[in-house]
């Protein structure tokens, strides 16, 4: 395996050689600006190793379906499911029961997330609502960024650290992984760039408006970082 990865990094750099000497040659390396970068990876489950035992517990899942199922049925009455499915630490409730019953989405939003919040394991629980209203907070910027507004669940968790989801209904067991982005390199080079070297970390969102301060356009819309300082 170790063998084939080598075998690849030789190949995607000698083919990066070709393409580099192809425009040095057609257009020159002064006038070019080249970026390089990945998508890094991560691994949303870890396996504790033989032996050690990690601080924290599981989420059960199953758990917490069946007392919101029986919270939001003694709070606004009958004997409807609330719940209608649960992925990627978002819970979704059943949009159906809440048209039936004639209520406002956000107040159920907000009675759920107050309840689920209480559960052990549990760091915070942010609405749909709030995330789509502006009212995040520096708390939960990363679940505003991080998921897409359409097809998103009712209510996003976030678990402490440490504790991983134990889901009954499918069997899927995992330990979420906090801040365990694999870091990946940053190059730029050509265009008559001075040698240098950023000290830091540096955001994606710092690398498109860096792009356009060269080639002299306006940043994306919807930029919300500056163009590098140390890239000159």
């Amino acid at each position: 395996m170790k063998r084939q990865k080598v075998y690849l990094l030789v190949a995607c750099l000698l083919a990066l050689l070709a393409v580099l000497t192809i425009v040095h040659k057609k257009v020159g390396l002064n006038k070019t600006l080249v970026v390089l970068t990945g998508t890094g990876y991560y691994t949303d489950t870890e396996t504790a190793p033989s032996g050690l035992y990690p601080i924290g517990g599981n989420f059960n899942l199953t758990l917490c379906k069946s007392l919101l199922n029986q919270y939001l049925r003694l709070t606004f009455g009958g004997q409807k499911d609330w719940y209608k499915g649960y992925f990627n630490q978002q819970i979704f409730l059943s949009s159906k029961t809440i048209i039936e019953e004639n209520l406002d989405l956000t107040t159920v939003q907000n009675i759920a997330a107050e309840f689920v919040a209480k559960f052990e394991g549990i760091q915070q629980v942010v609405t749909d609502h709030s995330l789509r209203t502006g009212q995040w907070n520096e708390g939960s910027a990363s679940l505003h960024y991080g998921t897409y507004h359409k097809g998103r669940g009712d209510l996003i968790i976030e678990l402490q650290p440490g504790w991983g989801v134990d889901d009954n209904l499918t069997g899927q067991k995992g330990i979420v992984k906090r801040n365990n982005a694999v870091v990946t390199p940053l190059i730029f080079m050509g265009n008559g760039l001075k040698p240098a070297k950023i000290e830091r970390s540096v955001y994606a969102t710092e690398i498109a408006p860096t792009i356009a301060k060269f080639l002299r356009i306006p940043s994306p819309n919807a930029c919300s970082d500056l163009p590098l300082p140390e890239v000159k």
